[in-house]
């Protein structure tokens, strides 16, 4: 479970990793009003790259880097039964029959996933702290559901060297999965270990109502260990990375020729789009990356509502506001928008060896559909980005009669907004390499 309520900074809860400068991650600087409003100054702490960079690799030219993604079997169901809503016609109620009855037989897992889940990121959260630690063995359960983001590298003279990342599973259920199950309009009745639907009545050991729609605890994202072997073959000099276009409906590795630059100092960016206020979402992303042990260099908020000054800065931990810019501004989805596109802000702002995680959800198809297309279709923009958190509005049968609405079009942009498909569209960016998570 991510920390968010741990200290207090005016009258608001936060993790204390972001608010005490003691912890180190984002230590306190003095800023004048117009820094606070206008601008970022840079921080002299150390950053992801500083520390146990080395690698015996990284003094060897020549490297090829190669990567794929390996959904688990429970993933590879779940895509099996998103086709199957899909295909069915949604007239009437037969979709979201279909998908109700394929909630009711899949409840059985959704306890263990969220334990797996769950687990995952509370060894994350103390891993980093120990750098002499030996990697555990994954535990069965964890083969079973959660996917992995497999890299190998090949370096000349030297054995294969060769690491993943474990990620949640793709899903029906679109986000939290006894949210989804608990929405109105499922029809189930939760209550402790027991689901009831019409005359069917489970027994589910874990099994939980749950209404709080935005609990993130379903969600594995990067840890700092994968940060830095992102970074590693990225940042030196002499280390080519060979990672390559693939067709976006692949399971092949991915595979590019990537000219070899001067070594830089890698920097850590957080992207957020439709950002409102600190404590929106941003207290929790920089509360998950901190407890992981990640801290951000740069943070670029964007927010359409226009939000007074003075009010939104005294939600903003003081530590955090050097590294934080706000554009109190829309954000373009048409790349050759010079003024407002996100992707060439992107582009002009990061670079490959950066690591660079971005949370889309403007809550406007035409722009942020655009954006994640864009990432899907061209690897050098994927090659920039590492990690996604994207709530992709779809017709899923539950979450349309549940808060979303069903005026949204079948296809946007190339991308049929079916369950199926949306699925494997996420898939698809994951073979790309960034870890793309169902957003709430």
């Amino acid at each position: 479970m991510v920390d968010t309520r741990s200290c207090t900074y005016n009258n608001e809860k936060y993790c204390c990793e972001v608010v005490d400068p003691a912890r180190g991650f984002y230590p306190n600087k003095q800023l004048t009003a117009e820094h606070q409003i206008a601008k970022h100054v840079h921080s002299n702490r150390k950053r992801i790259g500083d520390q146990h960079l080395f690698h015996p690799l990284a003094s060897r030219a020549g490297c090829n880097v190669t990567r794929s993604y390996l959904p688990s079997p429970y993933e590879t169901k779940h895509m099996e039964y998103g086709m199957r809503i899909s295909n069915t016609p949604e007239s009437g109620d037969q979709r979201d029959n279909v998908m109700r009855q394929l909630m009711y037989d899949d409840s059985d897992h959704v306890p263990k996933l969220l334990q797996r889940t769950r687990l995952m990121v509370k060894n994350r959260q103390t891993s980093w702290k120990n750098a002499t630690a030996a990697p555990s063995e994954p535990h069965p359960d964890d083969l079973f559901y959660l996917s992995r983001l497999h890299f190998e590298a090949k370096c000349p003279g030297a054995p294969t060297h060769s690491w993943f990342e474990w990620i949640e599973p793709l899903t029906i259920y679109g986000r939290h999965p006894q949210s989804t199950l608990s929405a109105k309009r499922t029809s189930f009745t939760l209550q402790d270990d027991l689901i009831v639907w019409g005359g069917n009545v489970k027994t589910v050991p874990g099994l939980r109502r749950q209404s709080d729609i935005c609990d993130t605890d379903y969600i594995v994202g990067a840890s700092v260990e994968e940060a830095r072997e992102r970074i590693l073959f990225r940042s030196s000099g002499h280390i080519r990375s060979l990672r390559g276009n693939v067709s976006a409906h692949s399971g092949g590795p991915s595979t590019r020729d990537v000219a070899p630059r001067e070594p830089a100092h890698s920097k850590a960016y957080f992207f957020d789009l439709g950002t409102s206020t600190f404590v929106s979402s941003l207290s929790f992303f920089t509360c998950l990356y901190a407890q992981q042990g990640i801290a951000f260099d740069h943070i670029y908020g964007w927010e359409y509502t226009l939000l007074e000054p003075t009010n939104f800065w005294s939600k903003v931990p003081p530590p955090v506001k050097p590294h934080y810019t706000f554009f109190n501004v829309p954000i373009g989805g048409d790349k050759n928008d010079a003024d407002r596109s996100f992707i060439s802000f992107l582009s002009n702002t990061v670079a490959e060896h950066d690591f660079v995680s971005i949370k889309l959800d403007i809550d406007t198809p035409e722009i942020e559909n655009r954006i994640a297309m864009d990432l899907l279709a061209h690897q050098d923009l994927a090659d920039l980005v590492d990690e996604l958190f994207f709530e992709l509005h779809f017709r899923c049968p539950i979450l349309m009669r549940s808060g979303w609405g069903d005026q949204m079009p079948a296809e946007l942009y190339g991308l049929k907004l079916d369950t199926g498909h949306v699925l494997e569209f996420f898939a698809g960016l994951r073979r790309r390499g960034i870890r793309a998570h169902m957003w709430v």
